[in-house]
This record gives C-alpha cells, sequence and structure tokens, in this order.
C-alpha cells in the first residue's frame, strides 16, 4: 500500500507498481504510461497497461505473443481469454497513439515483440 504525503496528504506511487525502461515508465497500479523524454502521460486500459509493463519488465528481451498473453490475461482461464491475434491490435494502437513508440516498439519476426532502447 502507498503511503500519503506528509505535506499534501496525496496517496504516493507505489514504487514496486512503477516500471521504467527505455524512456517510459508505467504504473501498473494507475495504468498511466509517461514518456520520460516529453513527461507525456497516457492513461492506458488495462490490457494495454499490462502489456507495456510486461515489456518493460524484460528490458529489451523478446516476448512471444504466448508469453504476453500469459501476462495481460493472467486471471482468466485459457478458455475465456482472446485470441493472440488481440496482442497485434494493441501494439498496434500504442504505436499510433503514443509517438516514441512507434521506433522502439519492434516486431522481431517469427519471434515476438520488445521494447528496443533509445
Amino acid at each position: 500500500m502507498s503511503e500519503a504525503c506528509p505535506h499534501c496528504g496525496q496517496q504516493m506511487p507505489d514504487p514496486d507498481k512503477i516500471v521504467e525502461w527505455a524512456g517510459f515508465e508505467i504504473n501498473e497500479t494507475t495504468g498511466v504510461l509517461r514518456v520520460l523524454a516529453t513527461l507525456e502521460r497516457y492513461q492506458l486500459t488495462t490490457q494495454q497497461s499490462r502489456l507495456t509493463a510486461a515489456l518493460l519488465k524484460v528490458r529489451g528481451r523478446i516476448l512471444s505473443k504466448e508469453q504476453i498473453m500469459d501476462m495481460v490475461y493472467k486471471e482468466k482461464h485459457v478458455d475465456e481469454q482472446p485470441g493472440e491475434k488481440i496482442i497485434e491490435v494493441y501494439i498496434c494502437y500504442l504505436r499510433k497513439r503514443i509517438p516514441q513508440m512507434r521506433e522502439q516498439l519492434e516486431n522481431v519476426w517469427g519471434r515476438g515483440y520488445r521494447i528496443a532502447p533509445p
């Protein structure tokens, strides 16, 4: 649980729920992605946030669609998960919405996806 700021009383982000890599920072609790170079903030859906956090956590390594599915839909039974094609939809959405993701969010043909360092 996060603590309150002693000066203003506002809840401080839980440091265990913030993942930073390659110029991006995501708060897994709130789903807010921050681009560190520009300080722009983007509110992501739960699944988009989980996908982004999964890719940031592995720090440039490649994740297969299957690995991403397991991380994004971890609480759902396999029969309740959408098909792997949904990962392509989320990737496309992130690239369109967040300009800095266009270059760094890479498809490694036949293997999966990764966020490359800038």
